[in-house]
Formats: C-alpha cells, structure tokens, sequence
C-alpha cells in the first residue's frame, strides 16, 4: 500500500510541476512564482483615450480555463471604436492559477 500511495502522489506532484501548462508565469519582466504585472502590447497614433476596457480569462492548475481577454472583448465592453494603446496585466499563483487581463484604451 506504501508504493501506491508513492506512486499516486509522485505522479500528481510530476503533473502539477511539470509545466504543461501555463498560467502566465513568464512574462517580459522575467519567471516568478507569485507575480502580478502590467505590460505594453501596442501602441497607436490615435489621440486621446478617454476611454478604458478590460476583458479577462483565468487558468486554474492548466485544466480549467474561463473568460475571453481579446481585444475584441475589451473594446466592447467600454464602446471603443479607435484604439490607442493596448496592455496585458497577468497574475500568478506558480503554475496553480493565473489570471491575464487585455486593458484596451481609446476613444
């Protein structure tokens, strides 16, 4: 019995370290187990923004996956038409949860 018990909890810990799956643990500021940050993705010649959008996914042990953080998404959610900047901000828990955010600004 002391084998099976072994082998179930070496083969769960190889899963849930194995890296398989991604819950936004790298990112441009580099590899961290516990991270929250906010990062450019693009930017446009567009002027002003007035206005902000947000659309959100969250990946929980890289087997449960929620939301739609497109573009699209944000910039209906704060009736953008013209974008001017675009910014990804990811949270993280190791690779047990993450939550990535799509921030969209415009007018």
């Amino acid at each position: 019995m002391k084998h099976v018990s072994f082998l179930i909890i070496s083969s769960i810990s190889m899963l849930a370290l194995s890296g398989c799956a991604t819950t936004g643990m790298n990112t441009r500021t580099g590899y961290a187990f516990i991270g929250n940050s906010t990062e450019p993705v693009s930017v446009s010649n567009a002027a002003g923004s007035s206005k902000t959008g947000k659309a959100c996914a969250t990946n929980l042990l890289g087997i449960f996956v929620s939301g739609d953080s497109s573009i699209a998404t944000a910039k209906r959610e704060a009736g953008i038409k013209t974008v001017s900047s675009v910014e990804a901000s990811t949270f993280n828990v190791g690779p047990f949860y993450g939550n990535m955010c799509t921030i969209v600004n415009g007018e």
